[in-house]
């Protein structure tokens, strides 16, 4: 991180916890919500022949 120049404050992230942690953790949950409605469409075309 440091090798790029990316600098953060500690306060600030702490400030900023619900913000950055809650779309964060949206983000990972949409994500998987996702992966499984195509992984269950997948399965439900592929068992159709």
């Amino acid at each position: 991180m440091f090798s790029i120049r990316l600098e953060f404050s500690l306060s600030k992230l702490r400030s900023m916890r619900r913000i950055v942690f809650g779309l964060g953790a949206s983000q990972v949950a949409g994500t998987i919500a996702i992966a499984l409605l195509f992984g269950w469409i997948a399965n439900f075309w592929t068992d159709m022949s």
